[in-house]
């Protein structure tokens, strides 16, 4: 569940929906 994590703190520092 690291993975999560560092999505999750992306997200706060870049709130922008990226391509997937």
């Amino acid at each position: 569940m690291y993975v999560l994590c560092i999505l999750f703190i992306f997200v706060d520092i870049w709130p922008m929906p990226p391509v997937i």
